[in-house]
């Protein structure tokens, strides 16, 4: 369980990175709802495409 919980640290901080990169200028509290956004368009997208 412990691998696998700095593994799910790794992704998420993966991810919070690529945000920060891609808008630079936005608050911690921007990037969260921006990450939201993105994968629930991404979800969304995957179901129907099924």
């Amino acid at each position: 369980m412990i691998l696998q919980a700095s593994l799910i640290d790794d992704l998420v901080i993966t991810y919070f990175e690529s945000l920060r990169r891609k808008y630079p200028d936005a608050t911690f509290e921007e990037l969260i709802q921006i990450g939201h956004k993105e994968t629930y368009y991404k979800k969304r997208r995957r179901k129907d495409n099924d």
